[in-house]
Protein backbone atom coordinates (compact mmCIF):
# COMPACT_ATOMS: atom_id res chain seq x y z
CA UNK A 1 0.00 0.00 0.00
CA UNK A 2 1.48 3.28 -0.64
CA UNK A 3 1.14 6.37 1.48
CA UNK A 4 -0.83 9.22 0.60
CA UNK A 5 0.73 12.33 -0.99
CA UNK A 6 0.54 14.56 1.52
CA UNK A 7 2.12 12.47 4.05
CA UNK A 8 4.98 11.59 2.30
CA UNK A 9 5.12 15.18 1.79
CA UNK A 10 4.92 15.90 5.20
CA UNK A 11 7.26 14.17 6.09
CA UNK A 12 9.67 15.39 3.63
CA UNK A 13 9.46 18.39 4.13
CA UNK A 14 12.04 20.67 6.43
CA UNK A 15 11.21 21.35 10.17
CA UNK A 16 9.66 24.42 11.87
CA UNK A 17 12.82 23.92 14.42
CA UNK A 18 15.70 23.45 11.74
CA UNK A 19 17.88 26.40 10.22
CA UNK A 20 17.43 30.02 11.32
CA UNK A 21 14.83 29.29 14.28
CA UNK A 22 17.72 26.99 16.25
CA UNK A 23 20.60 29.01 14.93
CA UNK A 24 18.81 31.91 17.09
CA UNK A 25 17.66 30.17 19.96
CA UNK A 26 21.22 28.88 20.31
CA UNK A 27 22.31 32.34 20.06
CA UNK A 28 20.01 33.62 23.03
CA UNK A 29 20.68 31.04 25.13
CA UNK A 30 24.72 32.16 24.75
CA UNK A 31 23.96 35.53 25.25
CA UNK A 32 21.99 34.52 28.40
CA UNK A 33 24.63 31.95 29.79
CA UNK A 34 27.20 34.25 29.45
CA UNK A 35 24.78 37.47 31.07
CA UNK A 36 24.21 35.09 34.17
CA UNK A 37 27.98 34.30 34.52
CA UNK A 38 28.94 37.92 34.71
CA UNK A 39 26.13 38.52 37.02
CA UNK A 40 27.47 35.88 39.08
CA UNK A 41 31.16 36.92 39.32
CA UNK A 42 29.67 40.64 39.72
CA UNK A 43 27.71 39.57 42.80
CA UNK A 44 30.52 36.94 43.85
CA UNK A 45 33.29 39.82 43.68
CA UNK A 46 31.47 42.73 45.31
CA UNK A 47 30.42 40.36 48.23
CA UNK A 48 33.87 38.84 48.67
CA UNK A 49 35.23 42.63 48.97
CA UNK A 50 32.70 44.08 50.60
CA UNK A 51 31.74 42.15 53.45
CA UNK A 52 34.72 41.12 55.23
CA UNK A 53 35.81 45.24 54.97
CA UNK A 54 38.60 45.07 52.33
CA UNK A 55 37.06 47.79 50.29
CA UNK A 56 34.39 50.21 50.50
CA UNK A 57 31.06 49.35 49.16
CA UNK A 58 31.31 51.89 46.24
CA UNK A 59 34.86 50.58 45.51
CA UNK A 60 34.26 47.02 45.76
CA UNK A 61 30.96 47.39 43.71
CA UNK A 62 33.48 49.21 41.20
CA UNK A 63 36.37 46.60 40.78
CA UNK A 64 33.35 43.90 40.46
CA UNK A 65 31.79 45.77 37.39
CA UNK A 66 34.93 45.86 35.88
CA UNK A 67 35.52 42.08 36.78
CA UNK A 68 32.04 41.23 35.07
CA UNK A 69 32.30 43.34 31.91
CA UNK A 70 36.00 41.67 31.24
CA UNK A 71 34.24 38.35 31.99
CA UNK A 72 30.87 39.51 29.80
CA UNK A 73 32.91 40.77 26.46
CA UNK A 74 35.19 37.75 26.70
CA UNK A 75 32.15 35.30 26.59
CA UNK A 76 30.54 37.05 24.08
CA UNK A 77 33.70 37.74 22.03
CA UNK A 78 34.22 33.67 22.82
CA UNK A 79 31.01 32.23 22.09
CA UNK A 80 30.08 34.62 19.62
CA UNK A 81 26.86 35.60 20.77
CA UNK A 82 26.32 38.51 18.25
CA UNK A 83 26.21 37.51 14.40
CA UNK A 84 28.40 40.53 12.79
CA UNK A 85 32.19 39.24 12.80
CA UNK A 86 34.31 42.27 14.03
CA UNK A 87 37.82 42.40 15.46
CA UNK A 88 38.58 42.84 18.95
CA UNK A 89 39.14 46.34 19.09
CA UNK A 90 35.83 47.15 17.53
CA UNK A 91 33.97 44.91 19.83
CA UNK A 92 35.71 46.16 22.77
CA UNK A 93 34.95 49.72 22.42
CA UNK A 94 31.37 49.01 20.99
CA UNK A 95 31.05 46.93 24.26
CA UNK A 96 32.56 49.89 26.32
CA UNK A 97 30.50 53.34 25.04
CA UNK A 98 27.32 50.45 25.91
CA UNK A 99 28.41 49.25 29.72
CA UNK A 100 30.08 52.57 30.56
CA UNK A 101 27.47 55.12 29.02
CA UNK A 102 24.31 53.31 31.38
CA UNK A 103 25.24 54.81 34.53
CA UNK A 104 25.09 58.02 32.82
CA UNK A 105 21.02 56.96 31.76
CA UNK A 106 20.28 55.53 35.64
CA UNK A 107 21.72 58.66 36.69
CA UNK A 108 19.64 61.02 34.96
CA UNK A 109 16.24 60.22 36.33
CA UNK A 110 17.56 60.89 39.92
CA UNK A 111 16.34 64.46 40.02
CA UNK A 112 13.33 63.62 38.43
CA UNK A 113 12.38 61.00 41.15
CA UNK A 114 13.27 63.30 43.73
CA UNK A 115 11.74 66.00 42.30
CA UNK A 116 8.26 63.57 41.88
CA UNK A 117 8.63 62.82 45.73
CA UNK A 118 9.82 58.80 44.58
CA UNK A 119 12.46 57.16 46.37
Amino acid sequence: MRAPNNLVKAMTERSPWSGRAVSEILAASRFGIVGLAATGVHAGVALALAIPDILPPLLANTVAFLTAFIVSFAGHHTFGAFRKPRNRRGNGMRACRASFSSPFWALRSIPARLQAGLP
